[in-house]
């Protein structure tokens, strides 16, 4: 099995509200086509999810009554992006999209409760199930967002993959950001306990590459191989699946 997150930043234009990427969804449904393996997507919000929820401060929990607007703006809006991909997957596979909310609770932004049970049926039809970032219900918070990094840590613990791939908009980690400077150098290995470089890109209501990288160190402790590539370019996803691939591997 392999667990595949396609980020909000390589799915939408994150600096364009509520604007997807149609040609690089295609290019991800094209990849999928070509990979035996079992699968679980997983997709950020980007530009469709981050907008109406910053602006509604959902992920500081429930503080007054217009924050019930914008949970539901929000989830209306990841389901109209989810919509779009499902979309454009089914031309190259079988899909099914799963509401995040519907199957997980969380507590402190933390995931307490998930009914994982509707996601091995999908697998067992041959299909895809499809999970996405969303606003949850959380037990002490009210609600928050959830990101989609949360989620595949929660999918490794319980399916205990092979590999994960998180797609993003670079080709992986380097020692400083590379859309800030030129000579930024794409790292190929890279032990959790190097952590601590520049990785900018935080400024996201789910903490950005921060917080996907702490994502990362507890699915790395699991035993389970990651990989991160840029998943907007044609091949890469395949590409990862090999010993040789442009990208980051990260290990123990």
């Amino acid at each position: 099995m392999i667990i595949i997150k396609a980020g909000g930043s390589a799915i939408t234009d994150k600096l364009r509200p509520y604007t997807p990427r149609i040609d690089v969804m295609e290019i991800i449904a094209e990849q999928l086509a070509l990979i035996e393996d079992s699968i679980i997507l997983v997709h950020g919000g980007g530009s469709f999810g981050h907008f109406p929820a910053k602006k509604y401060k959902l992920n500081e929990g429930y503080m007054f009554p217009e924050q019930i607007k914008g949970f539901s703006e929000t989830k209306e809006k990841m389901e109209v992006l989810n919509n779009i991909f499902i979309k454009i997957l089914n031309h190259k596979v079988n899909t099914v999209p799963i509401q995040s909310s519907a199957c997980i609770i969380t507590k402190n932004k933390e995931i307490l409760k998930f009914f994982s049970e509707p996601i091995s049926k999908i697998i067992n039809f041959g299909a895809i199930p499809v999970l996405y970032g969303d606003t949850v219900f959380d037990e002490k918070l009210g609600f928050c967002i959830l990101s989609g990094d949360k989620i595949i840590y929660e999918l490794s613990r319980i399916f205990k993959p092979e590999k994960i791939i998180f797609g993003t908009d670079v080709d992986g980690i380097y020692n400083k950001d590379p859309k800030k400077y030129k000579d930024a150098e794409l790292i190929k290995e890279l032990s959790i306990k190097e952590f601590s470089i520049d990785i900018g890109d935080i400024d996201d209501v789910t903490g950005g590459m921060k917080g996907k990288l702490e994502e990362i160190k507890r699915i790395v402790q699991l035993g389970i191989e990651v990989d991160i590539i840029n998943i907007t370019e044609k091949g890469r996803i395949v590409e990862s699946l090999q010993e040789d691939f442009k990208g980051t591997r990260i290990f123990s």
